[in-house]
């Protein structure tokens, strides 16, 4: 009975044109040896639900993971005490960069542009669990979208977050938490249009306002007496003018500007409008040549990088070369103005 042949082929072949399907096959299946194919088509169908479900089961499992910690109630209730707290402070003056600088406000460091007491900011973020807390604007999408790319700014776990977020090109802005438990939540914020009305408004140009301009080093010490002026609500102030005519009063050739805002305005919220610009001192190079009397080099020349005011020895530059005895210099003791200076120090003997 096993020996009965239920399929049986003798050097079949099968073609479609020049395209040969099948090559001289020879194939004999007895009976009962059929349940060994099917076998396999059963385990394939088998491995492949289980992957489905494997797949299926591992979504449904991150997704009640981040249903945890996206937006879960307690991030949440933080997230909306918080937004009160920032509506009783200075508001208007986040509203004021979103609008005007279009950027993205970071508030978890408490800094005085934002907060009128930041020691008891700063509290309220220690007792929220707070570890970044940010402002972005809704009608500013693509400029979003290309911050929240950035991970290695934010981080993976803050950028996937912040993916999740439904973007509108709105009015108002997104209030966005990161906790120290793991949790994140992000609440609407300056959704009410009387703020812009109010924005706009109160910010009067015939309406002057006072404002400074601190010129310090990298250690916030004042090194130009600071510019003090008036100007219209919302005026944009030339301070690129300001800072080169500040610069030369001052006298010291050697200041330069390092670091400042091109555009300022007057921010009709603030008590104070201080603008602060980063002064340094120019860079120069000097470059030391060993020659002797013909102009050949006998040394190789050594370089120097300096800054401007600093005062320069030729003579503590000498150095003993066997054979050579030193004679002069090309220039005598040099106070750097900020360009770059060559010293040549002449050699006799060879």
């Amino acid at each position: 009975m096993t020996d009965t042949m239920i399929i049986r082929t003798e050097d079949l072949t099968k073609a479609y044109g020049a395209k040969v399907a099948v090559n001289h096959l020879s194939l004999r299946i007895r009976r009962g040896e059929i349940f060994g194919l099917l076998g396999l088509i059963v385990s394939v169908l088998l491995i492949t639900t289980l992957i489905t479900v494997y797949t299926q089961f591992n979504s449904i499992n991150r997704r009640n993971k981040e249903s945890f910690i996206y937006n879960s109630v307690p991030s949440l209730y933080k997230i909306n005490n918080i937004k009160k707290y920032l509506e009783q402070e200075n508001y208007l003056s986040y509203l004021w960069d979103i609008y005007n600088y279009e950027e993205v406000v970071e508030l978890e460091e408490c800094s005085t542009q934002y907060f009128n007491e930041p020691e008891y900011c700063k509290t309220v973020m220690e007792n929220s669990g707070i570890v970044r807390l940010l402002i972005f604007p809704e009608n500013l999408y693509p400029y979003v979208r290309n911050y929240r790319d950035s991970e290695s700014y934010y981080g993976s776990n803050l950028t996937k977050y912040l993916k999740t977020i439904d973007y509108k090109d709105g009015n108002g802005a997104y209030l966005v938490g990161y906790f120290k438990d793991g949790s994140y939540a992000n609440v609407k914020i300056f959704t009410d249009d009387k703020y812009a009305a109010e924005l706009n408004d109160d910010c009067n140009p015939r309406i002057a306002k006072n404002y400074e301009i601190k010129f310090v080093n990298s250690s916030d010490e004042t090194v130009v007496p600071s510019y003090k002026g008036t100007a219209g609500c919302g005026e944009e102030i030339d301070i690129e003018e300001i800072i080169e005519r500040e610069l030369t009063k001052s006298g010291d050739a050697c200041l330069v500007p390092v670091s400042y805002y091109p555009y300022i305005y007057v921010n009709p919220y603030n008590e104070d409008n201080i603008f602060r610009v980063l002064v340094g001192k120019k860079p120069s190079q000097v470059i030391i040549e060993y020659k002797d009397l013909s102009g050949s080099t006998i040394y190789p020349a050594v370089t120097l990088d300096l800054t401007c005011g600093n005062l320069v020895n030729p003579t503590s530059y000498i150095r003993k070369i066997e054979g050579y005895e030193y004679v002069k210099s090309n220039v005598g003791e040099t106070v750097l103005d900020g360009t770059d200076l060559t010293i040549t120090l002449s050699y006799n003997g060879g």
